[in-house]
């Protein structure tokens, strides 16, 4: 049975999860995909009313949670009218809860704690664990996301890694620009045959440069009626994917390189990454299944 896909945000009430939830409304107009509302409370009593058993406090939070997210969802159907909203409050771990809905189709969101990036939100926080073990797209949200400017994806693999397709798809959503960035690692400092040892790096840059041309080819002919770039960089991949998403409305990075973004999110990169981001970043799975990640729907 194949199921309709669907955007969910992750809600908690929380300012940070508000202006996920409105970055997640706009998404799903745009692809007249319908809208979730999800907020998970491991306390929290899983029925529709309220259990007489339970405790004031435990009734009291469940009372204030269900209100504030039937305010949430009323405003974003308020805000796009015609837009197919649902809200569900349950029983869960939100980090449990969140990583099992990545399974279907869609994608889902999840807002920030930092001051306007996931600052606070990595390092045990709820987004860096739905991203590390999630099975389908996820979409972290800054607190002021911007709108404008290109799609970026950072690649290591060809022009068939998930990444790519599903930053293809978004940019044929958004008629926008693609620019796909490359990143090979300096080398350590100098040591004894340092000539030797610029003159392989030299080679190795050239030929990833190689590549990297051929993947923008390839895209390019995927996507005739877009505008996609290419740039191939020796540095620092951390900085160099944080430096683009300040000039990007969306940054899009695979979860498990093969190359030199290799880990990204479990390693040092993708959390540098994720820590420092200032535009949504999405986290894609690179053993999802690559058919139809690059269709509009």
């Amino acid at each position: 049975m194949t199921h309709r896909p669907r955007v969910l945000a992750g809600y908690d009430g929380t300012r940070p999860a508000r202006h996920a939830l409105d970055w997640a409304a706009h998404q799903s107009a745009r692809r007249a995909w319908p809208l979730v509302i999800s907020m998970a409370h491991p306390e929290a009593i899983d029925t529709h009313d309220i259990d007489p058993a339970a405790t004031p406090a435990e009734a009291t939070v469940d009372s204030t949670d269900r209100a504030d997210l039937h305010d949430a969802a009323r405003e974003a159907q308020a805000a796009y009218p015609s837009l197919e909203i649902a809200s569900h409050y349950v029983h869960d771990n939100a980090v449990a809860y969140l990583t099992e809905q990545t399974a279907a189709p869609g994608v889902v969101v999840i807002g920030t704690r930092g001051l306007g990036s996931v600052r606070a939100t990595l390092f045990g926080g709820v987004a860096d664990k739905v991203a590390a073990n999630a099975r389908g797209p996820v979409v972290i949200v800054p607190q002021q996301p911007h709108r404008d400017g290109p799609i970026v994806v950072g690649v290591d693999g060809g022009a068939d890694q998930p990444a790519v397709q599903w930053a293809l798809a978004e940019a044929r959503r958004e008629g926008c620009a693609l620019r796909l960035i490359r990143v090979q690692s300096q080398p350590p400092g100098p040591r004894t045959g340092a000539a030797t040892e610029r003159s392989d790096v030299g080679e190795s840059l050239d030929s990833a440069a190689e590549q990297h041309a051929a993947l923008v080819a390839a895209v390019r002919d995927q996507a005739p009626d877009l505008l996609v770039s290419g740039e191939c960089r020796q540095g620092d991949p951390a900085t160099v994917l944080v430096a683009e998403s300040r000039r990007a409305r969306l940054l899009v990075v695979g979860s498990r390189g093969r190359g030199t973004l290799s880990g990204m999110v479990l390693g040092s990169v993708g959390r540098r990454v994720l820590r420092d981001t200032t535009c949504p970043t999405a986290v894609v799975p690179d053993d999802i299944a690559v058919a139809d990640l690059s269709r509009p729907d």
